[in-house]
This record gives C-alpha cells, sequence and structure tokens, in this order.
C-alpha cells in the first residue's frame, strides 16, 4: 500500500492529529461537547445522529478529493521534477 492511500484509508487527518493538545484546545472541546448536549436534547438524538451522518459524507468527500489533488501533485513530480540537473 503507498503512502497516500495508507493516509487516506486510515484516516489520517493532520490538522487533527497534529494539532497540538493547549488548554485553549480543551476547553473549546468541553464547550463544543455542551452545545452538542444540548443539540440532542433540544432537538433529539435523531436529528443529531442525521446530522452526524451529514457531516461525515461531507467529510468522505472532502478527504476524497484531497487524496485525488494528493495523488495528481505526487505524479505531477515525479513526471516533472522541480530540481534541475545540469548536463
Amino acid at each position: 500500500m503507498d503512502f497516500l492511500e495508507d493516509l487516506y484509508l486510515n484516516g489520517y487527518h493532520p490538522i487533527e492529529q497534529s494539532t497540538p493538545k493547549t488548554a485553549a484546545l480543551l476547553q473549546a472541546k468541553k464547550e463544543l461537547a455542551v452545545y452538542e448536549e444540548q443539540t440532542i436534547s433540544a432537538m433529539g438524538n435523531v436529528f443529531f445522529d442525521n446530522y452526524l451522518t451529514a457531516q461525515n459524507r461531507v467529510l468522505a468527500i472532502e478527504l476524497a478529493y484531497a487524496h485525488a489533488q494528493g495523488i495528481r501533485f505526487a505524479l505531477n513530480l515525479l513526471l516533472n521534477p522541480l530540481v534541475k540537473e545540469d548536463e
């Protein structure tokens, strides 16, 4: 399995996985959890499940596009190297 395919299939999200776990980030995640709980209590679990399903579909499409862009970039780099050798 190649590098980009491995990243894509294993669900690597660079922004999520390389973000430092700061106090501000942890606080923001706690606040988000509170709003999620409020949404579930006000709108019901079915609504929230449907929301997450739709959000996951959007994410899957975005990741597939990013994967294709990465493949194009890598192929372009292999076929047209940036550094030209001196003759």
